[in-house]
This record gives structure tokens, C-alpha cells and sequence, in this order.
């Protein structure tokens, strides 16, 4: 548990530092349009099927608001921000980072793989 939330916990922090261009909010909350995307940081674009993939984790039980919207949307611009920065440090630890991508990555297709089975069976 506390592996997941140093990541949350780093992003919530940098908050503030994000520069991204991201759409105003209506006075509504339509449904998200997957042809725009989520946000635009330094020009790149985040795809709204990533806050989609993001909210599903961050939800938790929470209902759907703006909020959490929110939070969804700043989580991946500070992820992109930061993760630009990643490639600076590779040389020092690029074969640890490059296992801990794989163990992830692994894990995902895992989840994926078990979601994909109990809708099968029932």
C-alpha cells in the first residue's frame, strides 16, 4: 500500500507546478469525449482513456463528482511532468526502473487477464 501512495502523495504535492491547457469545465459533466483529449502538457497530449484507466484506480468506492475528476486529471499531468524527467537519470538506474516497469507491466495484464475471467464465468 504505501508503494502506491508515495507516487499519489509526490503528485498531489507538485500539483501547483503543472502548466497544462485543459478544457473548462461545463456546467455539467457530460460524458467524456475519448476523441479529445484529457489534457494538453507542453503540447502532449493525455488521452482521455488514461483518466478513464486512472479513475477506476482512484475511485475506490467513491461516487462520481467533479472532484474526483479532477484529481484523475491533475494525477496525469504531474505523471507526465514527472516522467519527463526520467530519462535524465536512466544511466544511473536504468536497469532497476526497467525491472520495475516489467513487474508492473506483468501485474497489469495479470489484473486484466483476472477482471476478463470472473465476467466470463458469471
Amino acid at each position: 500500500m504505501r508503494v502506491a501512495l508515495l507516487p499519489t502523495l509526490i503528485l498531489l504535492a507538485l500539483a501547483p507546478l503543472a502548466q497544462a491547457q485543459t478544457p473548462a469545465p461545463a456546467a455539467t459533466a457530460p460524458a467524456v469525449d475519448a476523441s479529445k483529449p484529457l489534457a494538453v502538457v507542453n503540447g502532449k497530449e493525455i488521452p482521455a482513456l488514461y483518466g478513464d484507466l486512472v479513475k477506476r484506480e482512484m475511485a475506490q468506492g467513491q461516487s462520481d463528482s467533479s472532484q474526483l475528476d479532477a484529481r484523475v486529471r491533475e494525477s496525469l499531468i504531474n505523471l507526465e511532468l514527472l516522467s519527463r524527467r526520467r530519462p535524465r537519470q536512466e544511466a544511473r538506474q536504468g536497469a532497476a526502473s526497467a525491472a520495475a516497469l516489467e513487474i508492473r507491466r506483468q501485474d497489469q495484464l495479470a489484473k486484466a487477464y483476472l477482471e476478463d475471467y470472473v465476467k466470463a464465468t458469471r
